[in-house]
């Protein structure tokens, strides 16, 4: 469950970046180039839906029983 909730952080934190922070992402393209930062993103995007898709299949295997109905 921690790599499911992980990974969606890190995904959102990554998609995030141009709403709440526009002038770290300028600073960084101007720093290191477009095509460099764009290849961060994409690794950065693929590391956080591998860690939701495994974080997943964990927490499929181990289920919480969030609501148990009256009889």
């Amino acid at each position: 469950m921690t790599s499911l909730v992980a990974g969606l952080v890190l995904f959102f934190a990554v998609h995030s970046v141009r709403i709440a922070a526009g002038d770290v992402r300028a600073d960084l393209v101007a720093r290191i180039g477009l095509m460099p930062y764009r290849a961060l993103h994409g690794l950065l995007t693929l590391v956080a839906l591998y860690l939701v898709v495994h974080g997943f299949a964990e927490a499929r295997m181990t289920p919480v029983g969030v609501w148990t109905p009256p009889r």
